[in-house]
């Protein structure tokens, strides 16, 4: 053969590279998928007891099992303070600010998979207090906000 055949036969032997490269080549086909979550199950038992202006919330942390695939990291607790004064608004949305994280390290209640919590916080006289608790996994997903607790102090 010729050199300059080699050439050519070099030169489509580059260009088909070239090609199957750019057809089969390693960018991004679709938008990355993260990894799935699975979200804590809901709070259903939260309840309230008042001592000397001295609000105690306690309430079962979900049990983890392997059919619910999460790890309880802890549950945040969220409240709203309406003063008195401020009036009686039945239709207006609560707003609810997120003031504690409590870690879900306590004590156990009589099923083994369960896990009491509590939160502990003073109070200010003449106000409407409303309080739920969401439970977050240690991958960071949050489940839904749990039953409210509502009461005048």
């Amino acid at each position: 053969m010729t050199s300059h055949r080699l050439s050519h036969i070099r030169l489509l032997l580059i260009l088909a590279a070239a090609l199957i490269g750019f057809y089969t080549g390693c960018g991004i086909k679709e938008p990355p998928v993260p990894p799935r979550q699975y979200r804590p199950p809901t709070v259903n038992d939260l309840r309230f007891s008042l001592e000397n202006g001295r609000l105690h919330l306690a309430w079962t942390a979900p049990s983890t099992t392997e059919k619910t695939k999460f790890k309880l990291s802890g549950c945040s607790v969220y409240r709203s303070v309406r003063p008195l004064s401020d009036g009686d608004c039945k239709n207006c949305p609560v707003p609810y600010e997120k003031v504690a994280d409590v870690p879900a390290v306590s004590t156990r209640t009589n099923d083994p998979s369960a896990v009491e919590m509590s939160y502990h916080e003073t109070l200010t006289v003449n106000a409407d207090y409303s309080y739920k608790v969401v439970c977050f996994s240690k991958e960071g997903a949050a489940g839904d906000g749990s039953n409210v607790v509502n009461f005048i102090y």
